[in-house]
């Protein structure tokens, strides 16, 4: 009978070692399943050397979301791609020092913008649309010196001024 008894106790060990073993590697492949949906207010991506190349992240205060990647020479932000909280979305890109050097933007109001900027920020173009379309150059004093576009009403217009920003000529005239 003793025998008897440890055969059963054997077997009953076994069958209950094979059902937990399987339910147990069932919880595991459930585990392992695809994560459908992460959450959080920033994530960076990092390089080999733990600087972060790559950050989306929102902010709370602003409403502010950007993805933003960086270059390996620096901390600096290369190129941001974002959206605002009053639905202005824009892509900027920067030089190496960080400094903006071209843009563009599409504001709330359905306006829409392409600038780009020389390397001391002082000067460039830049090409604008709304309610009327303008490209606009400026030297490196900042100062505006001439402007192309085309009138609310769908005229061409331009004008061109000197070094302190008064206009020397223009078409039309009036």
């Amino acid at each position: 009978m003793k025998a008897n008894q440890t055969l059963w106790l054997a077997l009953i060990a076994i069958v209950a070692g094979v059902l937990g073993g399987s339910m147990s590697n069932a919880r595991l492949l459930s585990a392992q399943s695809t994560t459908t949906q992460i959450k959080t207010q920033a994530l960076d991506v990092v390089d080999q050397s733990g600087r972060s190349r790559i950050r989306m992240a929102t902010n709370p205060q602003s409403g502010a979301a950007a993805i933003t990647l960086y270059d390996t020479t620096s901390s600096s932000a290369r190129i941001v791609v974002g959206t605002l909280a009053d639905g202005t979305t824009s892509v900027v890109l920067n030089d190496g020092s960080g400094q903006r050097r071209a843009s563009f933007d599409i504001f709330s109001n359905g306006a829409v913008r392409v600038a780009m900027s020389n390397s001391d920020q002082t000067g460039g173009l830049v090409l604008g649309s709304s309610d009327k379309s303008i490209l606009t150059f400026s030297d490196g004093n900042q100062k505006q010196r001439a402007t192309f576009g085309l009138t609310s009403a769908g005229d061409p217009a331009i004008a061109i001024y000197d070094s302190n920003g008064k206009v020397t000529w223009k078409e039309p005239a009036h």
